[in-house]
């Protein structure tokens, strides 16, 4: 199990998909295609590339009607999920930093 989400977290949490992720997540009302290429600084052919891989998984749509990329509810929660799992992560690493003060600081007043 472990190995199959570390496998799905990597298709999600790449650079680029994770910024198209992030802005679409911003922009509730979704952005053009435009839009997506002038706030993200890359190539528009990855770009392209990157949304034409997250529909395939079904995270992002094209709004016919509104000429923009939206998030899925699937989207919604992937996006979610990632979300937690970085503030998780941070978390942790503070707690660490921590613990390593206070032993540091503990040793201090002993000596």
């Amino acid at each position: 199990m472990g190995e199959e989400l570390s496998r799905v977290l990597r298709a999600f949490t790449a650079p680029a998909k994770l910024e198209v992720l992030r802005l679409l997540w911003k922009y509730e009302d979704g952005l053009s295609r435009k839009e997506l290429h002038r706030l993200i600084d890359r190539h528009r052919s990855r770009i392209d590339h990157v949304v034409q891989f997250l529909k395939k998984l079904g995270v992002v749509d094209w709004n016919r009607e509104l000429r923009r990329y939206i998030l899925t509810d699937s989207g919604r929660k992937v996006f979610l999920a990632i979300k937690y799992i970085e503030e998780c992560v941070n978390n942790a690493k503070n707690k660490k930093s921590k613990t390593r003060k206070n032993i540091k600081g503990h040793a201090k007043r002993k000596t």
